[in-house]
């Protein structure tokens, strides 16, 4: 499983695990509390299914920074997706296809 990290630093990871991510894990890459938001799947492809985001429960309220990526989102995000009531990774692909958009979208802001 392949999950997407798009940092307010304007970068962009893949992070692969076999397992999916802890909660522990999450909060760590989101700074803190997680809140899921779902994601419209017109910025992916249409191979993910169920995109969802985590995101810092907390961010508008601790002034996190903008995301790039994402307007109205604080603080880093987390791609993956809502599977039987667990938050769980992308394929390989897709995740791929994610972040080559995100960076895609980011350039042609510059």
């Amino acid at each position: 499983m392949h999950y997407v990290v798009a940092r307010v630093d304007g970068s962009v990871e893949v992070l692969e695990r076999k397992n999916p991510l802890e909660l522990k894990e999450l909060q760590n890459l989101v700074g803190g509390y997680i809140e899921m938001v779902s994601i419209s799947g017109t910025l992916m492809n249409r191979n993910a299914r169920n995109l969802t985001a985590m995101v810092n429960e907390e961010g508008l309220l601790i002034d996190l920074p903008k995301n790039p990526f994402f307007s109205g989102l604080r603080g880093n995000v987390v791609l993956g997706r809502y599977e039987d009531e667990y938050f769980v990774g992308l394929e390989e692909s897709a995740a791929c296809d994610a972040k080559h958009r995100l960076t895609k979208k980011a350039g042609e802001r510059a």
